[in-house]
């Protein structure tokens, strides 16, 4: 039995770590503890250290964060058995709010492997982020590892489940999660059942949503006014206005007349003015301004009735919509005397649509207003909000119906723009001042708008310096679009130095998506470096496959432009023409745009089978008679001669190329016809058809029953085309993504 002990030591810990794990959520799964299969913590390896940016408070007071010396803009935690659970929510608390879910994710999975007595509720801080995001994935990730870990899926984990399934709109994961409590015994709370409901009323399942309510009833537990708001919300959506009113009426028997709230009646609100009742709207906000004891009307609500006044304001008469300004701006001063307070959201309808309008002194006037009754509130948030609307409506494009580029008073409107800049940059200057930081740093959004306006002004280094703001920590930090704004500019000044600059900048820190790459590749064209354009084309696609999972049709366009433009050798536009195969190989659909392009390239080559090969594609994708001009266009110029075409008439007519129907028309070189590619009946009964014209033409059947005059050739060179037509090799991929000089000799221009 001494030399036993050891290898049944042995066999146990093999049983541990390969021990069976449970099946993912479903609804017939049983909740029950797994921790005697997991290996002990004692035993765990130590996790891998998770890379994230330290954007926050608590980065800097966790004890396992790590700080990268070679890149200060990134950091690593690492959780330990030691690791407390307040240092382990605040790291968590921090990374979700920043956005940084999937290391967030990440950690809690460590968390729960390595932790004595991990908790539900800590798990719950990313489950709740996530589904607020739609990250459903993430949230099943993280259940799993929880119920691997023997970690208690309680009634929280599965209401945030709920709910995250609910505002993806998928129903039916709704269903089944709420199945697989049922499963697991887990008793449904109130909170569970407005989840619930609100799955069901946000996807406009009403029927279900009303069962919902009636189940909760049939479990004793008691509807609150947010079941019933959320209910008001499902029939407010889907515009009925009697329903609606119904859903109030069944609140006030339920649970009492005073039961009906703010909420309750913004909603009504809300529901009048998707149905085009502002009359009714109106009424319903001056009932509850007649008496104090009932719900004071919100900003929401009021701001409701404001969009509903402004929202079809621009295809009305000057005088119609000068109406609707005053009567939305008539609202904001009822507000201000019923002492409700103008939201952000208030604040930037109102002045929105004045820029809309043009109406700038109104603009200035409302702003006017917004900061006395901010400082009279000392209420900070309205004065920000009101300064950061101020700045996006000054940078928006001048939109006017003056002709010649002048006012009536001889005014530019180019000067007019550039005025409007200026008092932005006015407006920045004084909101990043150090004697106004209590009104807090612009936001991004707002910085965005300045540096997009700059850099269309041709201001590129003032673009810079508001940037160099928004990284100093005086205005809120750049983001993924503040790189790529920069990026552009330095792209139209041929600067490809600093753009290669921002475009590491945005590797290095993990914002790159689609749009940021379809920017970098554009900024590469402008600067004539298409081989360096293809090479991060090529990277994204090994390197970064949640960006090329994502490409469009510019990403693709950007770089076919390139080649057949800026190259425009026949290599270089044969290289487009992969370009176009993989584009369609990844279903991906083209625009005018690219199609013009390519029907450029084959003109410039005298491609006219690669032409017609495309115009194929484009009519498989149904494409009409007037979206294929472009290419027709070009191909009618490249069509061969009739005797040309009567030497391979079969290889033509599958290319969608055929004969005259008149006879006369024999004789001339330009009538041949561009039709649909039959089938293979089609083609017969086409052939036959024009043989038969042929016949009576020349009196003789030679030709007939011919093959056409090609046989096996014609085959074989409809295989060359479509070689032509087909993605790159993987070895040129190889090629391209390390930036080598020359493959196939499309470089060598």
């Amino acid at each position: 039995m001494t030399y036993l002990a050891p290898w049944l030591t042995l066999s146990l810990t093999v049983m541990c770590w390969h021990g069976p794990r449970h099946a993912p959520l479903a609804p017939t799964l049983q909740m029950s503890s797994t921790r005697s299969l997991e290996p002990r913590p004692a035993d765990c390896p130590p996790p891998t250290p998770v890379a994230f940016t330290p954007s926050f408070k608590a980065a800097a007071r966790a004890l396992g964060v790590r700080r990268r010396p070679h890149n200060l803009q990134v950091a690593e935690y690492s959780v330990s058995r030691t690791t407390k659970s307040v240092e382990i929510r605040a790291m968590l608390h921090g990374l979700t709010k920043t956005g940084q879910l999937e290391p967030a994710a990440r950690i809690v999975q460590q968390y729960v492997r390595v932790a004595r007595a991990p908790e539900e509720r800590v798990a719950s801080i990313v489950l709740n982020a996530c589904a607020e995001r739609g990250r459903m994935d993430l949230c099943a990730s993280v259940v799993d590892a929880m119920r691997q870990h023997g970690v208690h899926v309680g009634g929280l984990s599965y209401c945030i489940l709920i709910k995250g399934h609910g505002r993806r709109g998928d129903l039916p994961a709704v269903r089944s999660t709420y199945a697989a409590m049922l499963a697991a015994r887990t008793p449904l709370d109130l909170a569970t059942y407005n989840a619930l409901l609100d799955a069901f009323a946000r996807n406009a399942d009403l029927a279900a949503a009303e069962a919902t309510l009636d189940r909760m009833a049939a479990s004793g537990v008691q509807p609150s006014p947010r079941t019933f708001n959320t209910l008001l919300k499902g029939y407010a959506r889907t515009g009925s206005l009697r329903q609606t009113y119904g859903v109030v009426a069944r609140m006030r028997r339920s649970l009492g007349e005073a039961a009906p709230n703010e909420v309750t009646y913004s909603t009504l609100v809300h529901a009048c003015v998707t149905r085009g009742e502002l009359a009714r709207a109106r009424r319903v906000l001056s009932w509850l301004a007649e008496a104090p004891s009932r719900p004071r009307p919100s900003a929401w609500a009021y701001t409701a009735l404001m969009r509903g006044l402004l929202a079809h304001a621009e295809g009305e008469a000057e005088g119609e919509r000068e109406r609707r300004l005053s009567e939305a701006v008539g609202l904001l001063h009822e507000m201000l005397r019923h002492n409700v307070r103008p939201t952000q959201v208030t604040t930037t309808t109102l002045l929105t649509a004045c820029f809309d309008m043009g109406n700038i002194t109104a603009a200035q006037s409302i702003a006017s207003l917004l900061r006395r009754e901010a400082a009279a509130m000392d209420d900070l948030t309205l004065a920000h909000a009101t300064d950061c609307a101020m700045i996006v409506g000054f940078c928006r494009p001048f939109q006017s119906t003056l002709q010649h580029g002048v006012d009536p008073r001889g005014v530019s409107l180019a000067s007019r723009d550039r005025g409007r800049l200026k008092e932005a940059l006015q407006i920045f200057v004084r909101m990043t001042s150090a004697s106004n930081a209590s009104l807090g740093p612009p936001d991004a959004r707002t910085c965005n708008a300045l540096m997009a306006a700059l850099v269309a002004s041709d201001e590129v280094e003032s673009a810079v310096r508001v940037f160099s703001v928004m990284d100093t920590g005086d205005a809120s930090s750049a983001n993924a679009y503040s790189l790529c704004i920069l990026m552009r500019g330095f792209g139209a000044q041929r600067n490809l130095h600093r753009v290669e600059v921002l475009w590491r900048r945005l590797l290095q820190e993990g914002k790159v998506d689609t749009v940021a790459l379809n920017t970098y590749l554009n900024a590469c064209a402008q600067c004539s470096d298409v081989p360096r354009a293809l090479q991060a084309f090529q990277k994204a696609k090994s390197d970064l496959p949640h960006v090329a999972a994502a490409f469009d049709h510019i990403t693709f366009g950007t770089l076919i432009h390139s080649l057949v433009h800026s190259v425009g050798t026949a290599a270089a536009c044969n290289r487009a023409l992969k370009l176009w195969a993989e584009m369609r190989r990844q279903s991906i659909l083209p625009d005018e745009a690219i199609v013009s392009v390519l029907s450029d390239a084959c003109s410039r080559h005298g491609w006219v089978e690669v032409a017609l090969c495309v115009r194929r594609d484009l009519l498989a994708l149904g494409w009409s008679t007037q979206r294929l001009h472009a290419i027709d266009r070009a191909i009618h110029t490249m069509l061969p001669t009739l005797s040309e075409m009567l030497q391979d008439e079969r290889k033509w007519e599958r290319l969608g190329v055929v004969l005259p129907q008149q006879l006369e028309s024999f004789a001339e070189v330009g009538a041949l016809r561009l039709v649909p590619p039959p089938s293979g009946k089609q083609a017969a009964a086409r052939r036959l058809g024009a043989a038969q014209g042929r016949l009576a033409l020349n009196g003789r059947e030679d030709g007939i029953l011919e093959d056409g005059g090609g046989g096996e050739d014609h085959r074989k060179g409809d295989e060359e085309v479509w070689k032509t037509v087909s993605p790159a090799k993987p070895s040129e991929e190889i090629w391209e993504r390390h930036g080598w000089d020359k493959m196939e000799g499309w470089r060598a221009w």
